[in-house]
């Protein structure tokens, strides 16, 4: 016993030592990146690299991938502030639902279960007309505009696909349950850093952002100055919408959900902080007629 014990700490050790190894090496390599590429094209190879390994595990895992789908449309345009770049955010978000929709069929095909499973309702099969007759209008000779009707036919798909994969995943009480606790800790984190960006002003990234593009500054400014708040979402208008519905989820979670004394605090402290964002929100909109012109757009609706 002691010559194995032995043996295997002989074994055991070079992998020890090589994981610093690896680390200080892949550290050195980013420096390098930095120094010869600047900041911004290295924060893109490195998430780039990040994203492939990302992207394999979300092929392994439907459910890694349908959170990090989720995940993504809360964070990533925070993200590309941040890198100072205008890459076309909606199409990789849309790539990740369709990456989580192959996942969802892999599994489905291990499993030998059918296509259709937990489809047989009649609200899909309304979307399946939807679709259908989407899909038709788009051969319309009097359409319109065929790269705009194009545009919402892949959004209408997207949403259908993200709509089967939830049909998938969400099969048991379990997993509603770890879906309703990941979407009330992203609408509390975004409430969160909404009212940090109030109380203590935008960090210097989303400033240079905003101002790097006379539009967007613009569209963003307040008549008394400042900018209007978006948190990590990418509009204020989509800020003050989550922050009106989470406060009603959370009231309603405070006020009817049977839990113990710690959460029921969350939940209020949850329901203060949305409901303070969502009147920070409606404290920047002080033109009634802002939204009908355009003028309360802020940076990334135009995209």
């Amino acid at each position: 016993m002691k010559n194995t014990s032995k043996l295997i700490r002989n074994i055991d050790r070079p992998k020890t030592v090589l994981l610093p190894v690896l680390l200080l090496g892949l550290t050195a390599a980013a420096a390098i990146v930095m120094v010869k590429l600047g900041l911004p094209m290295a924060m893109l190879i490195v998430l780039g690299v990040l994203g492939l390994g990302v992207g394999i595990f979300m092929i392994a895992y439907p459910e890694f991938a349908f959170y990090v789908a989720i995940s993504s449309s809360f964070f990533v345009f925070c993200l590309l502030r941040l890198i100072g770049s205008d890459i076309p955010l909606v199409t990789l978000i849309d790539v990740m639902v369709w990456v989580t929709f192959v996942a969802v069929l892999i599994r489905k095909g291990i499993k030998g279960e059918s296509f259709w499973k937990y489809c047989d309702s009649p609200i899909m099969l309304m979307y399946l007309i939807i679709l259908l007759y989407t899909f038709l209008e788009y051969f319309n000779p009097n359409g319109g505009n065929k790269e705009l009707y194009f545009l919402f036919l892949r959004r209408v798909i997207t949403l259908l696909l993200f709509l089967y994969c939830i049909l998938q995943l969400l099969t048991n009480m379990r997993a509603i349950d770890r879906f309703f606790k990941a979407l009330l800790i992203l609408m509390f984190v975004s409430a969160l850093y909404g009212c940090y960006e109030s109380w203590f002003g935008m960090p210097a990234f989303e400033l240079n952002y905003i101002t790097s593009d006379p539009l967007r500054a613009a569209l963003a400014s307040l008549d008394g100055g400042g900018f209007r708040i978006s948190s990590f979402l990418p509009s204020c208008m989509d800020f003050g919408l989550l922050m009106a519905a989470s406060t009603i989820i959370f009231l309603a979670f405070y006020l009817r959900l049977k839990t113990t004394k710690r959460r029921k605090r969350l939940f209020l402290i949850a329901m203060i902080c949305s409901a303070l964002s969502m009147r920070l929100f409606r404290d920047q909109d002080g033109d009634p007629d802002a939204h009908r012109d355009g003028r309360s757009l802020c940076p990334d609706d135009h995209q």
